[in-house]
Order: structure tokens, then C-alpha cells, then sequence
């Protein structure tokens, strides 16, 4: 038997966020995002979807909540969901431009193929 650790599916939270105002909780939405992401460890499985996302490691929370297995990945984001510019996140910064607060939510799970 082959195990190995899965990531399938995220939840994205989603948030405006004005840097002197903060989020606004008006604004939250939630969608799901279809992706998978596979490796031979957890942490293998995570550091694959933090890659992709572009998320840097202080940026992962592991067993977030207290829930096991649930891994949370923050981002700021631009419009078209990138990672904002230097010179984007100084206008930012300076109010100039609003910029998203994101979360993507995703568990990770053993999987186990088996013969049959």
C-alpha cells in the first residue's frame, strides 16, 4: 500500500482591506478553489499548495483553531487575486489603493490507495 498526503479543495475568505481602516467585514466573501495538492509527508503536501499560492512560511498556521489537520495560508492580494508590487503595496500603504486580505482554508488528509 502507497500513503501519501493530500490537500483537495480550499475554502478562499476573502476581505477588502484599507491599510488606516483595516478589513471591512462588509465585503467578506468565501469561495471554493478545486485544486489538489499531493505530497509523500504533510508538511510536503502543505509546502506544495503554499508554492502555488505564493504564501510565504510565517504565513501558514498549522492545526488552525485547534482543528487537526487544518492548514491556513494568508495573502494580500491585488484585484486580479496576484501578489501586489512593490510599488502597489507602498500606494497602499500611503492609502492611495484598497488591496484584499485573503485566507485560503484547506485540511490535510492520509490517503491510502489499496489494492483490489
Amino acid at each position: 500500500m502507497n500513503t501519501k498526503y493530500q490537500i483537495k479543495g480550499l475554502l478562499k475568505h476573502v476581505e477588502l482591506d484599507n491599510y488606516q481602516n483595516g478589513c471591512d467585514p462588509e465585503s467578506y466573501t468565501t469561495r471554493y478553489v478545486e485544486l489538489t495538492f499531493v505530497g509523500n509527508t504533510a508538511e510536503q503536501a502543505i509546502q506544495e499548495c503554499a508554492k502555488f499560492l505564493g504564501i510565504e512560511p510565517d504565513a501558514i498556521e498549522r492545526n488552525a483553531c485547534d482543528e487537526d489537520g487544518r492548514v491556513d495560508f494568508a495573502a494580500t492580494e491585488t484585484t486580479d487575486t496576484s501578489k501586489p508590487s512593490k510599488a502597489e503595496f507602498k500606494a497602499f500603504e500611503r492609502g492611495e489603493i484598497d488591496l484584499y486580505y485573503c485566507v485560503y482554508t484547506g485540511v490535510v488528509e492520509r490517503v491510502q490507495t489499496v489494492r483490489i
